[in-house]
């Protein structure tokens, strides 16, 4: 995508992470997080088919985020505890 455009996905993805973590899912409207990423709320469907659509395309970045983080250069050498402490730290820190 050009530049521009990936501009505007990515200001869509920020404004409705922000606000859901706010106002939760169902307390956010298309129109507000159109208003949040300074787009036209018809812009939002030419990235994303609906409002389900965006959240789930947020929870999957972030699942993946959180899986790259805490299980880069895990180490698997240890004993069960000392992952399990591993394992939460980077969960904490992430």
């Amino acid at each position: 995508m050009p530049k521009r455009v990936e501009d505007k996905r990515q200001a869509i993805l920020d404004a409705a992470l922000c606000l859901f973590a706010e106002q939760g899912y169902h307390g956010t409207s298309v129109p507000e997080i159109a208003r949040k990423a300074r787009v036209a709320a018809g812009t939002i469907y030419r990235y994303f088919a609906s409002k389900d659509a965006l959240v789930n395309e947020l929870y999957v970045y972030w699942r993946e985020q959180a899986r790259v983080q805490m299980l880069a250069d895990f180490p698997v050498g240890l004993a069960p505890r000392a992952q399990f402490t591993a394992y939460w730290q980077r969960l904490v820190r992430f």
